[in-house]
């Protein structure tokens, strides 16, 4: 959070949930969203590929819905 971040990009289990944010110094950004996993592995995507911008993740919460 010490700089400015922009165009920030993360998709889970192919879906995007974050695209094109910017995030100012000294501010996070927190997105809850729910996914289906069905292959026993949560796939997260950071960034674009091929992008030259500076995603970042700073923890990930998982709850597991039964």
């Amino acid at each position: 959070s010490d700089h400015v971040q922009e165009g920030q990009n993360v998709a889970l289990e192919g879906q995007p949930i974050a695209e094109k944010i910017n995030t100012k110094a000294g501010r996070f950004l927190e997105i809850t969203r729910e996914v289906t996993v069905s292959d026993g592995r949560l796939t997260m995507d950071i960034g674009v590929p091929g992008g030259t911008m500076n995603t970042c993740v700073n923890w990930v919460r998982v709850v597991q819905n039964i």
